[in-house]
């Protein structure tokens, strides 16, 4: 498993305590992140049937879900990635799980909400 190229700061954590998000920058090394911008990319353009259920395409949001059950970038994200140390740091625990993931493609101006309703305060991938 890659190492974060950093440790969260006590002002993340605490922001994240306090908020429930936080934009944590310079976490993940750059072949991580632009091998995750093409998965991205690759799964919008070819949807999984969950992924073509949820996305609605004349208002610019694509989702998709349980990706790494069925594409190896997402698959080795979750094995191979820093991601698991950063949610260990994160929430304080010795051992995380992955149970779920979903996948949420807003451009800028696309006015559907998602459950999470964070990402452009976030500063997730979805808002670069």
């Amino acid at each position: 498993m890659d190492q974060p190229l950093r440790e969260l700061t006590p002002e993340e954590l605490n922001a994240f305590d306090e908020d429930g998000v936080v934009a944590a920058r310079g976490l993940f090394p750059d072949d991580w992140i632009q091998r995750m911008a093409a998965a991205v990319d690759r799964v919008v353009s070819n949807p999984t049937p969950f992924g073509r259920a949820v996305s609605i395409e004349d208002r610019g949001f694509a989702g998709d879900l349980f990706l790494w059950k069925l594409d190896d970038d997402f698959r080795d994200w979750v094995y191979d990635s820093p991601a698991a140390l950063v949610a260990q740091q994160i929430l304080r625990s010795r051992r995380v799980r992955h149970f779920y993931d979903q996948l949420f493609v807003k451009p800028s101006g696309c006015h559907v909400t998602s459950s999470a309703g964070t990402s452009a305060r976030s500063g997730s991938p979805s808002t670069r």
